[in-house]
């Protein structure tokens, strides 16, 4: 199985889950009745549509979960960084959203999109439900997918020159794929974005543990922050003072973690004893560009497949 190609394999991986994605979307939430069987359903479906078919994966091509995936504990120093990747993540794609949103090609139903289960729920008393179904669950079995197979599948296969582009290449390609994974065009930017910084996460620190944390973070934070932030965007009283302030802690956030980036890019650069850092090339096993990944036909057929969804989506 080593034989065949990941520029090919990778994608048809995540075709499936696409494929997997809209069959799910076909059943309607009443079929499955009271809220702990709704719950219950989004566990299980999040597993049979992201793990299983990872899993699968892993299996074909017997990958090394510690090596190849970077399935390791994180120092206190990374789970400090991945804190600030995790503001970044939330404030920007707050941000991107809510430009999309003044622009008018995202409703406000469609901005206020979350945990609709939650809507006539007391949801202080469900936190055992959002721990599982909303934060901890998505989060280790998407980020095994995009930031471990996938990010590790394209950091071993493409051929680079400059360390840059061996940190960025394989970062678009998975990020790109797991934009389109939402299947719809509104959310496609900031889960775009999402899915860099995310990368960014795991490249600088080393550990794809890091983006199950930020992950579960922002899992949480969607259900019990997020809304409060998008409900001020949307009121006109307070529309002003949201978009004064979330841009301003995005930017806050950002420049902490370029500091932080830039201080350990120059330690990992000049110290001995981070000749083999976190930021190193994966072991390649091919000779690939990035055209040549793009350009790859189950990459086109993600793209043509997310097209089609996403404009049936608008149409319906």
């Amino acid at each position: 199985m080593r034989k065949v190609k990941k520029t090919e394999s990778l994608p048809l991986l995540v075709l499936s889950v696409y494929i997997l994605l809209v069959l799910t979307r076909i059943i309607p939430q009443q079929a499955f009745g009271n809220t702990v069987a709704i719950f219950a359903a989004m566990v299980i479906l999040e597993v049979m549509v992201f793990a299983l078919p990872s899993f699968t994966y892993c299996r074909l091509f017997a990958l090394n979960y510690v090596d190849e995936l970077k399935i390791r504990l994180p120092s206190v120093r990374a789970c400090l960084q991945s804190a600030i990747f995790c503001a970044v993540i939330i404030f920007g794609s707050l941000s991107i959203n809510s430009l999309v949103y003044l622009t008018g090609f995202l409703d406000e139903e469609l901005f206020m999109i979350g945990p609709s289960v939650l809507a006539n729920e007391h949801v202080h008393t469900q936190f055992l439900y959002v721990f599982f179904a909303y934060a901890l669950i998505p989060a280790v079995c998407e980020e095994f997918l995009f930031r471990g197979i996938l990010l590790s599948g394209y950091a071993g296969c493409l051929h680079v020159q400059k360390k840059t582009q061996a940190l960025l290449f394989p970062s678009i390609l998975s990020s790109l794929l797991y934009a389109m994974a939402g299947l719809d065009f509104s959310s496609f930017l900031s889960r775009f974005f999402t899915g860099m910084m995310l990368c960014f996460a795991v490249l600088f620190t080393g550990s794809l543990l890091c983006a199950f944390i930020i992950r579960f973070a922002c899992g949480l934070l969607s259900v019990y922050f997020i809304p409060a932030l998008r409900n001020m965007v949307t009121q006109p009283l307070t529309r002003a003072f949201a978009f004064l302030f979330i841009p301003v802690a995005f930017l806050i956030s950002l420049f902490f973690l370029l500091l932080v980036l830039e201080r350990e890019y120059k330690k990992r650069a000049y110290d001995p004893a981070y000749a083999h850092s976190a930021t190193a090339s994966y072991s390649t096993d091919g000779n690939y560009s990035f055209a040549n990944a793009v350009l790859s036909v189950f990459f086109i057929i993600c793209i043509v497949f997310f097209v089609v969804s996403g404009t049936l989506g608008i149409v319906l």
